[in-house]
């Protein structure tokens, strides 16, 4: 019986953390774009993916990727939560993305991005 109960806490304190990571407080949240979403372009993304790199100069599945502004970063946002956000991520192809930039960006995009 005492397992069973201490079963049932652990199921309810693993439902109330799941609950609390859902509920983001996106009011309050302090990201935004420049200090969230253009800083980890900058540091992960736009050396690759540039308007200044030339497209003969790039892979053929980058040529016209552009991620080092807010628009860029808009109309690539499945691409980047595929590639970089997943759970076994293929982008950059160096890997190393750090989890708390990579939960930062997380929350931020499911608070709408703001600018």
């Amino acid at each position: 019986m005492a397992s069973w109960i201490r079963a049932f806490v652990l199921v309810a304190f693993l439902a109330a953390c799941d609950e609390e990571e859902e509920s983001l407080d996106c009011e309050n949240l302090p990201w935004t774009y420049e200090n969230t979403g253009q800083i980890f372009m900058l540091n992960w993304c736009a050396s690759c993916h540039h308007t200044d790199i030339a497209n003969e100069d790039r892979h053929p599945n980058n040529q016209g990727v552009n991620l080092e502004t807010y628009d860029g970063f808009i109309d690539n946002l499945e691409r980047i939560e595929e590639r970089a956000l997943s759970s076994v991520p293929t982008m950059p192809p160096s890997g190393g993305l750090p989890g708390d930039e990579v939960e930062r960006l997380r929350q931020w995009i499911e608070c709408g991005m703001p600018e």
